[in-house]
């Protein structure tokens, strides 16, 4: 399902900074990439099932064969910072599921799964993970899309990053067939611009409500 609205003032600029200064993670546009100023939700489908998920702000290649959808880090902020990497691995396999029309038994990959996207699942730990994005966990999993997003993307990727204590990120990644074949650039220039910063951050409980709202209110 597929649900996106553009906002002159939901700019990914304005977001990053917010998350910089209240969640200590930077973002920074990746280069030859534009700012469309939308935020979505979206989630894969299939015949009996649906998944969706809030993203704050989306990113568009010049060339407009790739496109990245930003997560609501916000809406992750809470309780899920006291969570292990479950959360991160189940949005995966969930995501994955719902495409395929599998039922998602408990965050286990269904039997059926085509054995071709398990082989495609690739996970990154320890000093790998820390390399990519300074996580303790990073998840790379192709998900099915039955219908092309916005018509012309056809193949998505999904980017799943945790860190403990930290807010998860999801990300997501289009491609038309021409960005598929140059997929592994646009994932590397991806990696160089997300980053969990400092590992004894903690969240501010007393500020972060005040700067919430004020960004709402600025970005609404």
């Amino acid at each position: 399902m597929s649900l996106s609205a553009q906002n002159e003032k939901n700019t990914f600029d304005s977001y990053a900074k917010f998350i910089s200064k209240n969640l200590d993670i930077t973002w920074k546009k990746p280069k030859r990439f534009i700012d469309l100023k939308t935020f979505t939700v979206w989630g894969p489908e299939s015949q009996n099932h649906k998944s969706a998920f809030f993203y704050h702000t989306v990113l568009q290649s010049k060339d407009s064969n790739c496109l990245i959808m930003y997560p609501d880090i916000v809406s992750l902020v809470g309780i899920n910072l006291h969570l292990d990497e479950t959360l991160t691995r189940n949005q995966m396999i969930n995501d994955i599921n719902t495409a395929l029309d599998l039922t998602n038994k408990r965050g286990i990959i269904s039997k059926n799964l085509d054995t071709d996207i398990k082989k495609s699942i690739k996970t990154f730990t320890d000093k790998d993970a820390k390399k990519l994005f300074n996580a303790d966990t990073v998840f790379i999993a192709p998900i099915p899309i039955s219908n092309a997003y916005q018509g012309k993307y056809t193949y998505c990727t999904g980017v799943y990053i945790y860190k403990a204590k930290r807010p998860p990120m999801f990300i997501k990644c289009f491609f038309n067939e021409k960005g598929k074949n140059n997929e592994r650039q646009y994932l590397d220039m991806l990696y160089k611009t997300i980053k969990y910063r400092n590992d004894n951050w903690v969240l501010n409980e007393k500020s972060y409500p005040k700067e919430l709202k004020e960004f709402y209110s600025q970005t609404e």
